[in-house]
C-alpha cells in the first residue's frame, strides 16, 4: 500500500485529491469567483456576440484662460500690490506655458514697471538668456498684454 500523500486526505480513494482553494480577500475575490466571472462573460460572448464599443470622437481641447485685465486704481497709479498681484498672475500663466521658465521668474523681481515697458531682474546669467529667448519673450509678451491690456517691451537684466 502507498503512503497518503499531503494532498490526499484520510477516508479518500487513491484517485481522489484535495481541491485548492483559495483565500478570500477583503472584497470576496478568489480566483474561483474570477474564473466564474470570466466565463459569464465568454458565455455572453456567445450568445450576443462581441460588443464593441465605437471610439469616441477626439475632441479638439479648448484651451481657456483665467486671465483678466488686471486695472490699476482710479488715478493710474501702480501699487506695490498690483505689482506683486502682476506677477504672481504672470508666473501662473507662464507655468502653463513652460513649467521651468515660471521658475526661473520665481527668482526674479521686477526692477520697473510703467504703462508699456517692464524690466525684469534676473539672478543668474543663465535665467536672462532663458527669458531672453525668442519663444520665451513671446510668451511673455502675450501674458502681459492679456494681464495688462496694452502692448508691452519686456527688458531682463542681471542683478548686479
Amino acid at each position: 500500500i502507498n503512503p497518503p500523500s499531503p494532498l490526499m486526505g484520510e477516508g479518500r480513494g487513491e484517485g481522489e485529491s484535495v481541491r485548492a482553494t483559495t483565500t478570500v480577500v477583503e472584497d470576496d475575490i478568489t480566483v474561483t469567483s474570477l474564473r466564474k466571472h470570466v466565463g459569464n462573460i465568454k458565455r455572453q460572448e456567445a450568445l450576443y456576440g462581441v460588443v464593441k464599443k465605437e471610439p469616441e470622437e477626439e475632441k479638439d481641447p479648448i484651451l481657456t484662460s483665467t486671465i483678466e485685465i488686471m486695472h490699476t486704481s482710479g488715478d493710474g497709479e501702480v501699487t506695490k500690490e498690483w505689482l506683486d498681484h502682476f506677477w504672481k498672475n504672470l508666473i501662473n500663466e507662464m507655468k502653463k506655458h513652460n513649467h521651468t521658465v515660471a521658475g526661473l521668474l520665481r527668482g526674479c523681481t521686477i526692477k520697473s514697471y510703467s504703462k508699456n515697458h517692464l524690466i525684469i531682474e534676473a539672478g543668474y546669467k543663465f535665467h536672462k538668456e532663458r527669458l531672453d529667448d525668442m519663444k520665451n519673450r513671446d510668451v511673455l509678451l502675450s501674458i502681459c498684454k492679456a494681464l495688462t491690456g496694452n502692448e508691452m517691451e519686456i527688458k531682463v537684466e542681471l542683478r548686479k
